[in-house]
């Protein structure tokens, strides 16, 4: 089948999607789908079970109903990852045919029926073109070396030839841009990606339990990329083959676009579905759940390298929110309309984030926080209201007005009048609680007041949403320690009960929406997500418990639902900038989610997060997962934890442990990856390989649980991917003590019996493949990163430890090292590549102290 240019709504493009669309309208087998599906996961999990080469293993699941759903859909394995590159790659080199050969190796690949009496139904097909015409034109670029052959000469490859001046001018153009975003490979829609549109068109933002599938079939498109780019390796041709143009990579680039397109359009459905929370009933058939589900959808990175987007971006942009951003966004890397869309907002505006000489210069993005985080003076909040002209007095606190009240306190707006002591009256569902950040100067303690004008913003503010009283921290958290500590454990009801929460950041006030348009929409989200705002602990603690009714502060004090202007931007506008948002989960509606965040999830959003005073990082995590009573050390947060369960991906990171306490040597001590803490740049430690690995949630990996008696922590227990490391291995490859290797040989020359590598067991819907080991988008990095493996290692000898007998198979299979205790010794690098080319991880318990 031929693929399409994307664009605009052509006759052609409609034609092909209401073609598939009868393709796809067939009634399933009598069976029904959903059994052939589970046949097949069935065969999967009998092949898994045979090997365990990788360290996956299946934990699966079934839910069959008593018949078919309207919609089905599934992703099918090739038989073959590399035979089918081998394919496309003969595909490729066919210049006439090429992107019509290639796109019918991977249809199959993507298999989905709706019921047969929606043929004639309109509307999928015309909404199904809405969706790909608003698809960026091209795909994200590679990186230069790994399109070099990719050249204009080449006529049959590109889209509309244009006329012979034109062309001459392309051919002598040194641009980049005019080559990639011309190739038919880069530009047109293939038939699988018309496929993912009228799914997501048919559901109209209802969730589907089929959407694993989609994840699948994203993860499937990843593996060939890897064998592509393994093919071209292994050949050394690049550039060489007759036609001047190397077929390897014509394939390369036709993946890497239907990947990122599947991914695009796969994210916008999602962010449909969390602006509506409602369910597919066919697809829950022939029970519903009891409360609307989530839907997870957990893809796997790309090791490829892509053009640096910074490049374009203005010298105002702070590298720090892009990066949180781009480890955030896990299933898409196209930054490209949010980095135009902050530029045009503030194009002509400098650099900010350090000085050098004279010279204002933006920090890097592989820095870990932006100097600005930890050089912002708190004691300059001298702030006032764009209307003022700066001579308004300070207003201090009426403090017996503030002791007199019991729970959770904010401003009354009633009896506090100009000139006079702020007064207080007790929170409630007429609320307004303000989210702001201290460097943008409106910080500060009731003490010692906060510029009068302020005040009077929040007051008319209000009162024009029918709150009688607001609430923000300068005003409202002392100085005192003990009023403070008490303040700051009213957060959490404070702004869960409030009726307005209201987002202030001074460049979000920049932007003018009356009359909001469609593109004020985009830069507006742009700005929030680039923000200052955005990259502060405190504010996703106050934005995630305010969740319900988010607002904007924008130019003129004139305030905009965020709510709207999400849906606007799904309805009208950039399939990117959505995608990009469900990284950002506190942005969207959460519905009851809000009142607890899981301990792993907070962890993973707080990973790039400020917390400027010592210690407020682990009392925002505990206060994120709705301990509203704040706890102030990791091992009270953890020990609220006891007897429950943690995802073992999230523990795979650099973040400091629990030091000098028994059975806490697993648990993060802290969110955030160590280098952050000093502000070192994390490309600086690659050499030695001591690479620094963010966390993420663990979605879709093997809980381990917690464990313990008498209300203490003794370990963690739970199934783990394993190998067991040999002496001589260890010294074979030991590099580097900074890498695993090194590491452990370091271990045990100390006299500890016995060193393993650890990874983490993956369920179904997120293994990339059996003999092909997970890589979380956060440690790829775009393949410079290596992958993290984790290191336990034990004194104890099991052959001294008594045999209990009714133990089953004692020491033997998944039991092999239950014996022991074992200590977690950190996360290190899987350096150097080839020395786990043939090592074997298997299923192993552990208990870990």
């Amino acid at each position: 089948m031929m693929a399409f240019q994307s664009g605009r709504m052509e006759d052609g493009l409609e034609a092909k999607v209401q073609l598939i669309w009868e393709q796809m309208c067939r009634d399933p087998p009598a069976t029904g789908s959903w059994e052939e599906v589970i046949e097949r996961d069935d065969i999967e999990q009998d092949r898994m079970s045979d090997s365990s080469s990788d360290g996956i293993v299946i934990a699966t699941e079934h839910h069959e109903p008593s018949e078919p759903p309207d919609l089905s859909i599934w992703a099918n394995e090739p038989y073959s990852d590399n035979e089918l590159a081998i394919e496309l790659v003969e595909c490729a080199k066919d210049a006439e045919n090429h992107l019509k050969l290639m796109d019918s190796k991977i249809q199959d690949l993507l298999t989905c029926t709706f019921p047969s009496w929606k043929k004639s139904e309109s509307k999928y097909t015309h909404t199904a073109v809405s969706i790909i015409d608003r698809l960026p034109r091209s795909s994200l670029r590679l990186s230069r070396d790994l399109w070099a052959t990719f050249d204009t000469k080449h006529s049959q490859y590109i889209i509309d030839t244009p006329h012979d001046n034109e062309l001459s001018m392309l051919r002598t153009s040194t641009s980049t841009r005019s080559c990639w975003e011309r190739y038919r490979v880069t530009t047109e829609i293939d038939s699988n990606s018309i496929r993912l549109a009228l799914i997501t068109a048919y559901l109209d933002q209802t969730s589907h339990r089929g959407v694993s599938q989609l994840a699948d079939y994203a993860n499937i498109l990843s593996r060939i990329l890897d064998s592509l780019t393994e093919l071209e390796a292994s050949h050394k041709v690049k550039g060489s083959h007759q036609l001047g143009l190397s077929p390897y990579q014509v394939a390369r680039a036709f993946i890497w676009t239907v990947w990122q397109r599947s991914q695009l359009i796969s994210l916008y459905y999602l962010f449909g579905t969390r602006l509506r929370r409602e369910w597919n009933r066919e697809s829950w058939y022939p029970k519903e759940p009891e409360k609307y589900e989530e839907l997870k959808f957990s893809v796997h990175g790309s090791s490829l390298q892509t053009e640096v987007q910074t490049d374009q971006a203005c010298q105002y942009m702070c590298r720090h929110p892009f990066e949180l951003l781009r480890l955030s966004s896990s299933g898409t890397r196209d930054f490209r309309t949010l980095i135009a869309r902050y530029s045009n907002q503030f194009g002509d505006r400098g650099a900010r984030c350090y000085q050098q000489n004279s010279e204002w210069l933006h920090c890097e993005s592989k820095t870990g926080f932006c100097s600005r985080c930890n050089t912002a003076s708190p004691k300059n909040q001298s702030a006032h209201d764009m209307a003022c002209h700066g001579s308004c007095r300070r207003i201090i606190w009426d403090e017996d007005s503030y002791r007199g009240v019991k729970g959770p306190r904010c401003i009354d707006i009633s009896f506090t009048q100009p000139g006079n002591a702020l007064k207080y009256r007790r929170a409630s569902r007429k609320t307004l609680a303000v989210s702001h950040v201290w460097s943008h100067g409106q910080g500060g303690r009731p003490e010692e007041g906060f510029n009068e004008c302020l005040h009077k913003r929040y007051a008319t503010i209000a009162r024009d949403h029918d709150c009688d009283s607001y609430w923000i921290d300068a005003a409202c958290i002392p100085l005192d320690a003990g009023l403070r500590s008490e303040a700051i454990k009213t957060i959490n009801p404070i702004f869960r009960e409030s009726k307005v929460t209201l987002i202030c950041d001074k460049d979000i006030m920049t932007v003018d929406v009356r009359g909001l348009s469609v593109q004020q929409c985009e830069i507006l989200i742009s700005i929030l997500l680039l923000s200052d705002w955005n990259i502060r602990a405190w504010t996703l603690l106050e934005v995630v418990r305010g969740n319900r009714a988010v607002h904007l502060l924008c130019k003129n004090n004139v305030t905009v639902p965020l709510k709207s202007v999400l849906q606007i931007l799904y309805e009208h506008r950039s399939l990117d900038l959505c995608a990009i948002l469900i990284g950002s989960p506190h942005l969207l509606p959460l519905g009851s989610e809000t009142d607890r965040v899981g301990i792993e999830e907070a962890g993973a959003m707080l990973s790039r997060r400020y917390a400027s005073r010592p210690g407020d990082d682990i009392i925002i995590w505990s206060l994120l997962c709705g301990n509203d009573a704040a706890c102030t050390k990791p091992e009270a947060l953890w020990n609220n934890r006891l007897g429950g369960f943690v995802n073992t991906g999230f523990l795979v990171s650099s973040c400091k442990r629990v030091e000098g306490l028994r059975g806490l040597s697993w648990a993060p001590a802290k969110p955030c990856a160590e280098p952050i803490e000093s502000g070192s740049k994390v490309a600086d430690t690659s050499a030695s390989g001591d690479w620094v690995y963010w966390p993420y949630s663990g979605v879709g990996t093997n809980t381990a649980k917690i464990a313990g008696a008498d209300g203490t922590i003794t370990q963690l227990q739970g199934n783990w991917f394993v190998y067991n490391v040999e002496a001589s291995a260890a010294s074979q490859f030991a590099t580097s003590t900074k890498s695993c290797w090194g590491y452990a040989s370091q271990l045990l020359s100390k006299g500890y019996r016995r060193v393993l590598f650890l990874r983490p067991i993956l369920a179904v819907n997120y293994v990339m493949q059996w003999g092909h080991p997970f890589a979380a988008s956060q440690h790829l990095d775009e393949g410079k990163q290596k992958q993290p493996v984790a290191i336990c290692a034990t004194r104890d000898n099991w052959a001294e430890i008594e045999i209990e007998e009714d133990y089953f198979q004692p020491y033997t299979g998944i039991t092999e090292f239950a014996a022991e205790e074992w200590e977690w010794k950190g996360v290190y690098s899987s350096m150097p590549d080839h020395s786990f080319a043939n090592i074997n991880f298997e299923c192993r318990w552990l208990k870990i102290v």
